[in-house]
């Protein structure tokens, strides 16, 4: 929620940029149906804090991990060299 001078404005939903949330909107401004999967419940007004909040922007550790180039120095060659995946990371079981 941010505010202007003193009074909050309630147009911002912290919901519309969570992960957690799934926002389906008509075609009036007021038509708007949000479900929270974190809460497990629909959201009924604006949430300007939550702490299951986690931003559509942002990536968690594993995500990064996942898609990060595995490298290793080769000892025959000067510079580094991708490492071979096994059969078991090309599948994505971690």
């Amino acid at each position: 929620m941010s505010k202007k001078g003193d009074t909050p404005d309630f147009s911002v939903n912290l919901c519309e940029n969570c992960v957690h949330s799934t926002v389906t909107r008509g075609h009036g401004s007021s038509q708007r149906l949000i479900y929270c999967s974190e809460v497990g419940e629909r959201i009924l007004w604006p949430v300007s804090s939550c702490t299951a909040h986690r931003d559509r922007s942002t990536m968690t550790l594993y995500e990064m991990e996942k898609m990060a180039l595995f490298i290793e120095p080769n000892k025959d060659r000067t510079g580094f060299h991708a490492r071979r995946l096994t059969d078991r990371e090309i599948r994505g079981d971690f």
